[in-house]
């Protein structure tokens, strides 16, 4: 799916919504409050949301007191992408002082490494477009007139002494937990805005929350930390369609799936897999046992180039590139054959005729062969020399793209660019 394809079409929606926001917007209403409505000094970057939030199955329990620390440090460098041994110099504090910080303000500790994995990739010293700091705080929204009061004093919400880790950790989850006791209150005043789950929303848009899709990043990058600190095995579900066990290719489901099998592309073409959310640098899996029969890369006008070892492929990330990027393919064992093949990767750690279980790690999510699109899982599963359904391949581990805002945008920008076409072929036919 395009960046500009989605983003835009989000863009439209965002635009529509905050259009009522402002039309809403009455000195009774403002009266009613008491405060100017808090907003971010810029827009947060579109994110895909579901039509309902409601329907996000619920999310699992924090970890039990008191936390294992050297376990959340593990689990909070893979979140990051970083090794143990880094994680200190790029958070420029350590896991504990994170964990004090929750502790202290009593909020969940995985809540808010996810948000610092989320806001600023886990930079202590990040500072870009208002944004300061580990979990990218935005002063200019707390520090207007009129304002709602405050849970930290308002010296505290300086950028310089936001830049310091410890501090930032520690006012952003005094401001979290404020959210999260006065979120109910605040929807109810501002009655207007987009559905969500929980006062996570508000540390991205403040009183009014137009989209919920910041939240649900940060809720998956949650479920991964829970995830691998709890050393959970590999989950597995029978596919009736393949006749295997299969696994989800991503930590931390369900995963949002933004585009399936048989959607129009540019240039008259289908889309042959499914496209899978996710952050550049995490873990890619494969989804079934079986041997690797490709590892390489689709150059430019060169679908099948390789095979490539694992150690020389990120010598090719940044060739002129077609759109499968640097892929791997496995072949399953199963009574019919089974083929799956995970593209977009920014590297990966398998070579052909390597075997490899379910859940094991094969590669690194990226961007190669990725034109406008956000960095995302493309996965293709045949069965038989067949495309499969990978949607209901592994339905288990998936919320569909019919579940998501953004892939009901894109079917309205079709359906006008469609009659658009009919239209202008109609003008022409009668010049």
């Amino acid at each position: 799916m395009g960046r500009k394809a989605w983003g835009v079409g989000l863009s439209v929606w965002m635009g529509l919504s905050v259009l009522g926001l402002v039309c809403a917007r009455t000195p009774a209403t403002q009266a009613q409050v008491g405060w100017v409505p808090r907003a971010p000094p810029v827009k947060p970057e579109p994110a895909h949301q579901l039509r309902d939030p409601a329907s996000w199955p619920e999310e699992p329990t924090a970890a039990a007191h008191p936390i294992n620390a050297e376990a959340f440090a593990h689990a909070l460098a893979q979140v990051c992408g970083v090794t143990e041994a880094r994680l200190v110099r790029r958070l420029r504090t350590t896991p504990l002082s994170l964990i004090k910080a929750a502790s202290d303000a009593e909020v969940d500790a995985f809540a808010l490494a996810a948000l610092v994995a989320d806001r600023s990739a886990c930079h202590g010293r990040r500072q870009e477009h208002g944004e300061v700091g580990l979990l990218g705080l935005q002063p200019r929204m707390y520090l207007r007139a009129r304002n709602a009061p405050l849970p930290v004093a308002r010296k505290d919400l300086r950028a310089d002494r936001l830049l310091a880790s410890e501090h930032n950790l520690k006012v952003g989850a005094q401001l979290l937990r404020m959210w999260q006791d006065k979120h109910l209150e605040i929807d109810a005043k501002f009655k207007t805005g987009a559905a969500h789950r929980s006062g996570l929303a508000h540390m991205f848009w403040g009183d009014r929350v137009m989209s919920s899709g910041g939240e649900d990043r940060v809720y998956t990058i949650r479920r991964r930390m829970l995830q691998l600190y709890q050393g959970l095995p590999r989950t597995t579900s029978f596919s009736p369609q393949l006749a295997i066990l299969v696994a989800s290719p991503l930590d931390g489901a369900p995963r949002v799936a933004t585009s399936g099998l048989g959607e129009p592309r540019d240039g008259g073409r289908w889309h042959r897999g499914l496209d899978i959310t996710g952050a550049a640098g995490e873990n890619v899996k494969a989804i079934a046992d079986g041997v690797v029969t490709f590892a390489g890369v689709n150059l430019a006008n060169r679908p099948r180039f390789g095979p490539v070892s694992a150690k020389r492929i990120r010598r090719y990330r940044h060739h002129k590139m077609g759109a499968g990027g640097i892929y791997v393919c496995i072949a399953h064992e199963a009574p019919r054959e089974v083929v799956s093949c995970y593209m977009h990767l920014n590297r990966y750690f398998v070579n052909v005729g390597q075997h490899v279980q379910a859940a094991e790690r094969i590669g690194e999510l990226g961007e190669t062969g990725i034109v406008n699109s956000l960095a995302h899982l493309h996965l293709e599963i045949r069965h038989e020399g067949q495309a499969a359904n990978v949607a209901d391949v592994l339905a288990p581990f998936l919320i569909p793209p019919q579940a998501t805002l953004t892939h009901h945008l894109l079917k309205q920008r079709l359906r006008q660019a469609r009659r658009q076409q009919v239209r202008a072929r109609g003008a022409t036919r009668e010049l």
